[in-house]
């Protein structure tokens, strides 16, 4: 069994019989780095938060399993997976600003994630969040530990955010595009934080964007999303030299390369409220294909590290 496993997992409205995330499915080995991709609406961020059983309000787990290091955790109380919460897995978000606690210092909420999780005394607590925030690249730590979030620049606020992340001593962190509202410079400082932190600490990261770029740099294998599903998974560099699906594609061929545009995506993604019987990518897709007005293709494996949704792979391939 790996170390995280999604299986079939399906999340949906509550009042209303539809699926947002459909029977998404992926595993990863501890210290591994699975990226996220795709366009905003595709159930990208979604996903992550349901790893953690962080579902918003209206959205209800309908089916399937989401399994860390053996433990099922939709068949956990809320006060059993509150425990796992911070210490088996962490998350970090976009904006720190509006996730941290305006009333609170940085270091008082780091410690408040120490005094959950582990028997500690004052003096070790805050001796272990000083440490904490070192770590993650603050400058006098001792310092930046009194102030609050709004006294701190975005990058300091977001490795302020991944110390509080880390306090718990999590195997698995969720990062869910963390670096979109930095500057360039800061993105790069964030990004080698987080493989610093893989490499150390044998940290299992799943890492969501929509940028390419940081994808293909920080990834080791890559999931595509497209209308809350797979619709391609692969090791990164296989997925980037040989995309299969047609929208892995269309992505690739988005982003821009040695100083030119890259092409623009066309139409946007399908309404999950009116999506089609058959292939989601239908209306999209340049391929001519007849099987995709009224059949919804299956996720199928290529080769044991690439997988496709896609009926030009269908035939003479096995299923997910």
């Amino acid at each position: 069994m790996s170390f995280l496993e999604v299986k079939n997992l399906v999340l949906g409205l509550k009042f209303q019989k539809m699926a947002l995330i459909d029977k998404v499915s992926f595993s990863l080995e501890r210290g591994e780095i699975l990226g996220i991709l795709g366009e905003s609406g595709c159930g990208k961020s979604l996903t992550g938060f349901s790893l953690l059983r962080l579902l918003p309000p209206g959205i209800i787990h309908y089916s399937g399993e989401v399994i860390i290091d053996g433990i099922s955790i939709y068949e956990l109380s809320e006060e059993e997976v509150s425990k796992i919460r911070g210490k088996k897995i962490a998350i970090i978000l976009q904006d720190p600003l509006s996730s941290l606690n305006p009333v609170l210092t940085i270091g008082e909420q780091i410690e408040e994630v120490l005094k959950y999780h582990f028997n500690l005394g004052k003096k070790e607590r805050k001796e272990k969040t000083f440490k904490l925030l070192k770590e993650v690249g603050i400058p006098e730590p001792e310092l930046r530990a009194k102030n609050y979030p709004h006294q701190l620049s975005g990058g300091l606020r977001q490795r302020a955010m991944i110390a509080m992340a880390l306090a718990g001593e999590p195997e698995i962190l969720v990062a869910d595009e963390p670096t979109t509202a930095l500057d360039v410079t800061l993105q790069i400082q964030i990004l080698e934080l987080l493989k610093k932190l893989n490499q150390e600490k044998s940290l299992t990261i799943v890492f969501i964007s929509h940028d390419l770029g940081i994808i293909r740099w920080i990834a080791q294998k890559v999931a595509v999303f497209y209308a809350g599903e797979i619709v391609e998974i692969a090791k990164t560099e296989e997925l980037f030299n040989n995309p299969l699906h047609p929208y892995t594609l269309s992505l690739i061929n988005s982003y821009p390369k040695e100083g030119k545009l890259g092409k623009i995506l066309k139409g946007g993604v399908v309404n999950l409220l009116e999506k089609p019987e058959g292939c989601r990518y239908f209306e999209r897709c340049e391929i001519i294909c007849e099987e995709g007005k009224k059949l919804h293709p299956e996720l199928v494996s290529i080769n044991n590290n690439h997988w496709v949704r896609c009926f030009k792979y269908v035939k003479n391939h096995s299923r997910s």
